[in-house]
């Protein structure tokens, strides 16, 4: 039924306006949303405010009313889109197949909604203590406006066991086979063949928290990058306090009172789970974070944790991030970082970009903060006591970052990097039988324009290989790099051999 607007009632004389206007109001900016809101809150209402999943599922509703079957009408065709079926296969077990149908909406707010059905089993056993879920959705595209987002071949599986202290422990399996994200204005994101697990393990003083996954595929404006892939996990965590935290948390939700009160009563109850998990030692452990680019893998391992906290700390966020303590391993392939020092190059209208790259990782090798093996660049990032370090190596101070211009005076504050002369550098072959491809050496051209103090930080894994890129790259004599117009001194890498850095750029 629809309720006449206050213009309405005061002026009969429009009616017809004043109708159209009401309808307009009272048709729901999404259709969809509110349909199935309406069947949730009658849901909940029959199972309880507080039903957990197996509640949900144990009294689902045998009709709808009669408001909500007219809006699922609307949406779905039918007055009863969602069903489950519960069964007994055997003493203890209970079976429920849950199915969703699928919709084409059309929003008239410019929304489109298409899915498929969405198909799901749920299994308990041992008196409901034992779960094994999964369920199955093909397609979902939402489009608004000019935006979109598809997902393809969504797929779950999960075993969970219910332990004396509430919590359930156990392992889930997550797939999709596309996400596709398309807005307006940019490009377009495809990420293929998702995945996501986790596992949930008790223990006897503490719990732990499993999470891996990757995607095999991401592109985005002509650029790919493979196997992503991430594993992390959370160790002494408090299974026990978290339990008790979702007690008191439900506890203080179903008490009726002041709003702020009750608010205010949660918030410290997080604060001290926060403070007690963390005290306990609980730490984030990163066992895997890395991704590939035209066959060159980046990586990142490492941990973070927490110095104690007290009870000060954890209700001002700024003295809980004082009290974080982070170490991370990086290791980035010396062709990648080509790769993007020539994208920044492109996007800053440089083309001494490679050069900048060598010149930036010789820089940090030469200062102690990273170091070349097989062909890496490798570092260890520590925070402690607010304070970074790379390598071990604290930071020095460094001037701000030039702001990029194109205007005269800005090119003058670049460094302009050297060149090599070519008919002054004695010919050097490197050898096709060398224990290793490839070699690296890190020298210094000086404003004289002479290669010294050449040392090799990528060895070629012959001494007397060594000995010769050495003699060869001290005999070689350069153009100066300048900056501000002078002549000035600077660290350059160079590699022999089968240089993988040899390769196109990133589009």
């Amino acid at each position: 039924m629809l309720l006449a607007s206050p213009s309405a009632v005061a002026n009969k004389s429009a009616p017809q306006a004043d109708t159209a206007a009401t309808a307009q109001a009272a048709r729901p900016a999404n259709p969809l949303n509110d349909a199935m809101l309406a069947m949730h809150r009658e849901w909940q209402e029959k199972a309880g405010a507080d039903a957990q999943l197996l509640q949900l599922l144990r009294n689902f509703p045998d009709n709808w009313s009669a408001t909500t079957q007219a809006k699922l009408v609307t949406i779905f065709g039918t007055s009863e889109p969602l069903s489950v079926v519960r069964t007994q296969p055997a003493p203890g077990k209970e079976h429920f197949a849950v199915r969703q149908s699928g919709a084409n909406v059309a929003a008239p707010n410019g929304q489109h909604y298409l899915f498929s059905p969405l198909l799901a089993t749920f299994e308990t056993s041992d008196k409901g203590r034992q779960l094994t879920a999964s369920g199955d959705w093909k397609m979902l595209n939402i489009t608004i406006g000019a935006d979109n987002l598809l997902l393809l071949g969504l797929d779950h599986a999960s075993v969970q066991r219910q332990a004396s202290n509430g919590n359930w422990y156990g392992k889930s399996r997550n797939r999709m086979g596309l996400a596709q994200i398309a807005i307006a204005g940019s490009p377009t994101l495809r990420l293929e063949e998702i995945r996501f697990d986790t596992h949930h393990l008790r223990g006897k003083q503490f719990d732990e928290l499993r999470y891996t996954g990757g995607v095999h595929k991401t592109s985005m404006a002509g650029v790919d990058i493979d196997d992503f892939r991430f594993g992390m996990r959370i160790v002494k965590f408090d299974g026990n306090g978290y339990a008790a935290l979702k007690k008191n948390m439900a506890r203080l939700q179903s008490q009726a009172g002041n709003g702020a009160q009750q608010a205010t009563a949660m918030l410290e109850q997080v604060q001290q789970f926060t403070m007690k998990t963390i005290n306990a030692g609980a730490t984030i452990v990163i066992d895997e974070l890395g991704a590939s680019y035209r066959g060159h893998r980046a990586s990142l391992k490492g941990q973070i944790g927490f110095n104690t906290l007290n009870e000060r700390d954890v209700v001002r966020s700024e003295s809980v991030a004082d009290k974080l303590h982070i170490r991370l391993d990086i290791r980035l392939p010396l062709p990648l970082i080509q790769e993007i020092s020539q994208v920044i190059g492109r996007h800053l209208g440089r083309s001494d970009a490679r050069q900048i790259g060598d010149q930036l990782v010789s820089k940090l090798v030469a200062d102690g903060y990273a170091s070349i093996v097989k062909h890496e660049l490798r570092t260890t990032l520590r925070l402690e006591q607010k304070k970074f370090s790379l390598n071990g190596k604290f930071f020095s101070q460094l001037p701000p970052p030039a702001k990029p211009s194109d205007d005269a005076a800005a090119a003058e504050e670049r460094l302009v990097s050297p060149i090599k002369i070519a008919q002054r550098c004695p010919p050097f072959i490197y050898p096709a039988d060398a224990p290793r491809s490839y070699a690296t050496a890190s020298f210094q051209v000086g404003t004289d324009g002479q290669a010294r103090w050449a040392s090799m930080v990528d060895s070629s894994g012959s001494a007397a290989l060594d000995a010769a890129i050495l003699t060869s790259v001290s005999a070689c004599a350069w153009m100066p790099a300048t900056y501000r117009g002078a002549a000035v001194a600077v660290t350059q890498l160079e590699t022999f051999g089968d240089d993988p850095r040899a390769r196109p750029a990133m589009p």
